[in-house]
């Protein structure tokens, strides 16, 4: 088969989740077919749109350059991307898409797809599609419910920082929905004349009805993939109370590349050693961290922090100032090909996330390497970890009771033995495209029928 990949970002110079995973589900996949990577690139305006294609250890990647959305319509919405790719899949002619993520693309690819008769799946990574924010995070770093039609939005600062990219730019949506927007601004705050002039303004309840506008949008085209797939349970039950069509959604978890755990072997130490990895900024709890570990003041415990200071800058500098414990190290950033050789001097990983996480990579990076985890108890991190079966859970966004936590582990480190034997076996990327390959021959035999029905 012809399988097109399509996500956000891609390595090298992006490295989170989601680009990971994507880069060794395509490796794979390019044993038995051809795999081609759509994705955006960051850069100047001068070269806005600007395609640009390369080769990554032999996946024929095509990129996109984009600066900065000029309206609030194109955060979920660019014309000019989707006639891009319209132009791209007219040269590769694939046979199934795999959307892995579309911010900063163009959520309408999915229904481009749908226009051409070409099956789709789409693999959800985050909150994108019902969460302007993205992480369903209020501003007082509070967990958002819902968006309750979008209408939470309203009045939430963390939803709404688009409020700079409200403009006029939504004339191209059909009559029904620009009075639906003018019937919402009304019901919002009454007395405002015209639709064009409250967009002009920083009126909050305009950009409320264009959030409310955006829900609708993303959930339809969402509902027009073939297959929408959560990696964990709680996500899956949030999107389907959001609106997702319940036969369109299942629940099947990453797989993960395990080459680097085959030969691992931990270095001992005389003192426990606990780990945070990843992006240090705050939506990931690293102060949460940090303040619970200045209130041990205990010479059994290390905490290693790795993490690119770059990411947040602001954030970064904040945490280094609260930092009191001598016992607390900052490692800097790393390359994922290196983590086995990181988590070889660690013996407990922490993952202290103040917000919905779906799969994450950390936990596991950790498992693979025979490592239990302390983390919050809340989203898919509460699905992984089972609270002293191979890890321990703590309330979300308290720094007392992951000091708790981690002072019983300092306490009583035998019972990293026993937790060790809890964990259980990660799905391999082998095993997850295994599975991949047969939903999209089945999706493809589907796609094929549908054509000939119609």
């Amino acid at each position: 088969m012809k399988i097109l990949q399509v996500v956000h970002y891609f390595l090298p110079r992006h490295r989170a989740g989601t680009e990971i995973y994507t880069y060794h589900l395509a490796k794979e996949l390019a044993k038995r077919h051809q795999v081609f990577i759509f994705c955006s690139e960051d850069g100047p305006a001068s070269e806005r749109y600007l395609m640009k294609e390369d080769n990554i250890s032999g996946l024929s990647v095509c990129r996109i350059t984009y600066d900065r959305p000029q309206g609030f319509i194109e955060t979920f919405k660019n014309d000019v991307i989707e006639e891009r790719f319209e132009q791209y899949l007219d040269r590769i002619q694939p046979d199934i898409i795999h959307f892995q993520h579309l911010f900063r693309l163009s959520a309408s690819l999915i229904s481009v797809a749908k226009m051409r008769g070409i099956p789709s799946l789409l693999t959800l990574a985050d909150y994108w599609f019902i969460c302007p924010q993205i992480q369903m995070l209020k501003p007082n770093l509070e967990l958002c419910p819902g968006p309750e039609g979008g209408i939470s939005c309203l009045t939430c600062g963390s939803a709404v920082p688009f409020i700079y990219y409200v403009s006029d730019s939504f004339s191209f949506l059909p009559k029904p929905s620009r009075q639906m927007i003018q019937k919402l601004l009304h019901w919002a705050k009454k007395g405002i004349p015209n639709i064009k002039s409250l967009l002009k303004s920083s009126y909050p309840e305009a950009t409320g009805s264009l959030t409310y506008f955006r829900l609708q949008y993303l959930l339809g085209v969402l509902n027009m993939a073939n297959l929408v797939i959560a990696p964990s349970r709680f996500l899956r039950e949030k999107f389907l109370a959001a609106g997702v069509n319940q036969e369109k959604i299942i629940h099947s978890d990453y797989g993960f590349n395990q080459l680097p755990f085959k030969n691992f072997t931990p270095k001992s130490s005389d003192h426990l050693r606990f780990g945070f990895i990843g992006t240090i900024t705050e939506n990931k709890g690293v102060h949460l961290l940090i303040e619970a570990f200045n209130k041990l003041n205990d010479e059994r415990g290390e905490l290693r922090i790795y993490g690119s200071p770059e990411v947040d800058p602001k954030y970064f500098s904040r945490i280094e100032r609260l930092v009191k414990s001598p016992r607390i190290k900052f490692l800097g950033g790393f390359a994922n090909e290196d983590i086995a050789k990181i988590l070889s001097e660690v013996d407990m990983i922490v993952v202290p996330s103040i917000w919905w996480e779906n799969s994450p990579l950390t936990i596991h990076e950790a498992f693979m390497a025979k490592i239990p985890v302390i983390t919050s108890n809340i989203g898919g991190m509460a699905e992984l970890v089972q609270d002293g079966v191979n890890g321990y859970l703590f309330k979300v966004g308290d720094s007392e009771n992951l000091r708790d936590k981690i002072k019983s582990m300092i306490d009583k480190p035998e019972l990293i033995a026993e937790l060790k034997k809890g964990i259980p076996p990660v799905k391999s990327i082998e095993e997850n495209t295994a599975e991949l390959e047969s939903i999209y021959k089945s999706i493809k035999i589907q796609g094929v029928a549908g054509s000939s029905r119609e």
